[in-house]
């Protein structure tokens, strides 16, 4: 579990780096079908956006999934 929190902050750091700093669009998608995608979402706009619920959990989950086409 430690080890899959390390690889989703990580990643979750290269996503605001190429979003924030290199002005890219980005595609996100889980190709494993474990929602991997609307994880790193949620920790993405919790800790780099401050997305307006960052401190809500349940708040950005649900922001993300009514988003999120399944």
């Amino acid at each position: 579990e430690a080890q899959y929190c390390n690889e989703l902050f990580r990643v979750a750091m290269t996503l605001n780096d190429m979003v924030n700093n290199q002005g890219l669009r980005v595609f996100i998608n889980c190709t494993a079908g474990v929602s991997r995608g609307p994880t790193l979402l949620v920790v993405y706009l919790a800790l780099f956006i401050k997305h307006k619920n960052w401190k809500d959990i349940d708040a950005i989950y649900q922001f993300v999934e009514d988003q999120y086409r399944w």
